[in-house]
């Protein structure tokens, strides 16, 4: 029961206006004679906020509010001066409620305490979402509670944290369905305005288990007529996947990029609205070593639960005995994770073959056995060309040693994966093996297969550029982190600006290297300076002077290793031309040598194609501009939502749909609800 009783009178003057530093350490809420308000929910939500923020809470007097007015004091249980009246105003349209006097001031023996609403809460939970916080993520009851102790100091009843983090889930839900309602507009008319372009929106009828797509032509939707099927029928559907194949990209891909590409998987960001789901990116790099994304998709996650593995390879390939073990000797299984589904890899894989991209090449990825079966399902190569990020092996051997892999032994790990032979390559592992930290680094190395992950495996096979991981550099780009923290359209709107960007700098860049007359680009150039100061150090044995035939070594080197190079084939016993496609130091000094003697040859001559300015003008001189949809041009299709976590995949026995039993089938006219 509320408590009422006698207060001073309200000091005339000394109430006109009281601040109060609200909890969050930024905002100032002030009490004014005389504020307004369009709603009483207004009021009383400032007077709340202004009684937390003292470390109190205000509540209605109910004896003495009632019809027009309305009183809030504090919830002491001994008298207390703290007091707010307000009153609604009668004059005309529009309403107001009006404040009319207070005493902000609580009395010295007040033993009022703080207690925090259901509004608050869910305020809260949003603000620090907002401000990308992972902890601010309510997952369970006690997440909320925890979160709003350390944020507000105060505790949060049981029922009210369950209740508040519904409703988060409800309010970031909408937030999430209404910009997805806006996704297929947005990529629709990318394209209308893009021909170079194509996309695709997959999604999922709620009435039937068909999977229906919206955009350009279908990768595995033959059945539909023309390749297209339109989500803005009157029946609702729920979104799963979307596709855009960036303008220009296999023009690009085919006349100015190396034959890699790094397929790159990354979560939304912990303050997006779809942080379960993720971002799948196709990244190809040009002859000036600049990425470019041809390919990017929005995925919606499964989760699965994967069987724990102990450290050592040889016990975490021991499945009998961990199963036969009791239950007390065995690790608990780690917990649920969103991972991206075979599904949907192969989805992506089909639909960038479809849109015109070239995929027979090597894939820098991790291989996750979601990943390596739909390549075998897709790829007409299979998964023999999908290469082990290091980056990502570096960070799962982390995650099996429950601890970060100390500096030096990272180093290791990234020169065993560039070892041009076997011998050097053991040779790593052996001084992996000689320190405490690396043994087990060592092991779980020596239980991989070398083919799935090392250079000198690949070597005279394809080449690698030298690059190591997935993301090429472009994931790594600020930008593209922070359009994962948004929802969909912030993300794609990102993608969709850094291509016009991108595109529109780097056809200026062709054309004005191309009129200077430069024969290579910038990266070739600072590479072939780096290899030139190297050279200087290297002797030289000739053999023919028509074929460019030598022998060349470095002096620095304390056993000296004896290169046999020709200048007319490009080639070099060391692995450097063959895996980047540009002169070695061993070759830069049998041409000084051999130039030195009346020979005529060039370093641009010796150079792959790709790093010439002519090729990086054939990718990018003759390309036009991206044109990118306005928000005000966006239509809402109502009929498209988004799955709800953890909501029931059970299917209707009559019509197969998702969300109702027979009983309750809609397409049943005898159905009866319960």
């Amino acid at each position: 029961m509320t408590r009422s009783f006698a207060s001073p009178p309200l000091a005339p003057s000394a109430a006109e206006e009281a601040s109060v530093l609200a909890r969050d350490g930024v905002t100032r809420l002030t009490l004014r004679v005389g504020q307004t308000f369009a709603a009483r929910t207004e009021a009383r939500a400032l007077v709340h906020d202004f009684a937390l923020a003292q470390g109190k809470r205000a509540v209605e007097d109910k004896r003495r509010s009632g019809g027009n007015r309305f009183v809030y004091v504090c919830n002491s249980t001994t008298p207390c001066g703290f007091e707010v009246r307000g009153y609604k105003s009668q004059k005309p349209r529009p309403a107001r409620f009006v404040i009319s006097g207070f005493c902000a001031q609580h009395s010295d023996g007040c033993a009022g305490k703080p207690a925090i609403t259901q509004r608050q809460v869910l305020q809260q939970l949003q603000a620090l979402a907002a401000a990308g916080g992972t902890d601010a993520l309510p997952r369970s009851k006690a997440d909320v509670q925890r979160v709003l102790k350390a944020a507000l100091g105060t505790d949060v009843p049981t029922r009210m944290a369950y209740r508040a983090k519904d409703a988060f889930a409800g309010t970031a839900r909408q937030s999430a369905s209404r910009e997805i309602q806006k996704l297929e507009s947005l990529l629709v008319q990318f394209q209308a305005l893009n021909a170079a372009a194509a996309v695709r929106v997959r999604v999922e009828s709620d009435a039937s288990s068909d999977a229906t797509e919206s955009g350009g032509a279908s990768a595995d939707d033959a059945n539909d007529a023309g390749g297209r099927a339109h989500t803005s029928s009157s029946s609702s559907s729920t979104f799963r996947r979307a596709f855009v194949k960036f303008p220009f990209a296999e023009h690009i891909q085919r006349h100015g990029c190396a034959r890699v590409l790094g397929l790159h998987v990354a979560p939304m960001g912990a303050a997006s609205v779809l942080r379960d789901s993720h971002v799948l990116e196709l990244v190809a790099k040009d002859g000036n070593c600049d990425s470019y994304v041809l390919a990017v998709a929005l995925c919606d996650a499964t989760t699965a639960r994967a069987r724990h593995r102990s450290v050592t390879p040889a016990a975490a390939t021991d499945l009998e005995a961990q199963e036969s073990a009791p239950p007390s000797a065995v690790a608990p299984a780690p917990p649920r994770k969103p991972v991206v589904s075979t599904e949907a890899f192969a989805w992506f894989l089909r639909e960038c073959l479809a849109s015109g991209l070239a995929l027979d090449m090597p894939l820098l990825c991790d291989r996750t056995s979601e990943l390596v079966l739909a390549a075998a399902q897709v790829l007409a190569v299979g998964s023999s060309l999908l290469v082990q990020c290091t980056q990502h092996l570096i960070d799962k051997m982390a995650s099996a040693l429950k601890a970060p892999l100390p500096s030096n032994v990272v180093a290791c790990v990234w020169r065993a994966q560039a070892a041009a032979t076997r011998a050097e390559y053991d040779d790593e592992l052996a001084t992996l093996s000689l320190s405490v930290d690396g043994k087990a680094v060592a092991d779980y190395l020596a239980s991989l297969d070398p083919q799935t992950w090392t250079k000198h495996c690949v070597v005279r096979k394809f080449p690698l550029y030298n690059w190591q991981t997935t993301t090429l550099g472009e994931s790594e780009n600020p930008a593209v982190l922070a359009a994962r923290d948004g929802g969909p359209i912030e993300l794609f709107q990102g993608y969709m600006e850094r291509c016009m960007r991108t595109l529109y700098a780097r056809k200026s860049d062709a054309g004005q290297r191309l009129a200077s007359g430069q024969e290579l680009t910038m990266f070739a150039h600072d590479v072939l300076d780096d290899q030139r100061q190297s050279a200087v150090h290297c002797c030289v044995a000739p053999s023919d002077g028509d074929s460019g035939a030598a022998y060349v070594w470095d002096s620095r080197e304390a056993f000296p290793k004896k290169r046999r190079v020709n200048l007319s084939a490009k080639s070099c016993l060391c692995a450097y031309p063959d895996q980047v496609g540009l002169p070695c130091k061993h070759l830069i000094a049998a041409l000084q040598f051999f130039n030195s003697r009346g020979s005529t040859w060039t370093l641009p001559s010796l150079c792959h194609p790709l790093y010439s300015t002519r090729a990086y003008f054939e990718a990018y001189g003759r390309v036009s501009g991206v044109e990118m949809p306005v928000n005000e041009e966006l239509e809402l299709n109502p009929n498209l939502s988004v799955r709800e976590k953890g909501s029931s995949t059970r299917r209707c026995s009559n019509c197969l749909g998702i969300g109702h039993n027979k009983r309750k089938c809609p397409s049943s006219g005898s159905h009866q609800d319960a």
